[in-house]
């Protein structure tokens, strides 16, 4: 059932962060640990815990294909979760956000999936109007669009 199936994803990303704890142990610098313990926390909906992460697989300097746009989402994901923020840091948080997307679009191959991803922070942010623009840019640059998350907007907003 359901619950045998959850117990079995927990345990998944239980043995996922052991492998990264293993890596890191190998590798502390490496910025992929990071990111993969970023996106076990994410899969735990740890956000502000996984944002850490995220950010410093981000500070290690080097651009990662995907790295920028997972970690925006996770960061707009921590800023709309997190009810004890000021309203002021958690504009910061999305203008940190922004600027990793801006970044990933500049520098990542895969456009389409840094508009997606950029579109599903929006949504989250409750910016339908901006998240409808990024899913044209996705769909413009070839990305894929899940229908879950179109149904969901189309939901809060009519498509444009």
């Amino acid at each position: 059932g359901s619950r045998a199936q959850g117990d079995r994803y927990q345990d998944d990303l239980t043995r996922a962060m052991r492998c990264f704890n293993q890596a890191w142990l190998l590798d502390p610098k490496n910025p992929e640990v990071y990111w993969g313990f970023g996106s076990v926390l994410h899969d735990q909906e740890k956000l502000c815990e996984a944002m850490t992460h995220f950010e410093t697989a981000v500070s290690a300097g080097r651009y990662i294909h995907g790295l920028y746009p997972d970690a925006g989402r996770v960061i707009s994901l921590c800023g709309v979760q997190n009810i004890y923020l000021t309203p002021e840091t958690r504009q910061n948080l999305y203008n940190r956000s922004d600027a990793l997307y801006t970044e990933a679009v500049e520098k990542d191959q895969n456009k389409g999936y840094v508009y997606a991803s950029w579109a599903s922070a929006y949504y989250w942010r409750e910016n339908y109007v901006l998240a409808w623009a990024m899913v044209k840019r996705a769909r413009e640059a070839g990305g894929q669009i899940p229908p879950q998350f179109l149904s969901m907007l189309r939901s809060k907003m009519a498509e444009p």
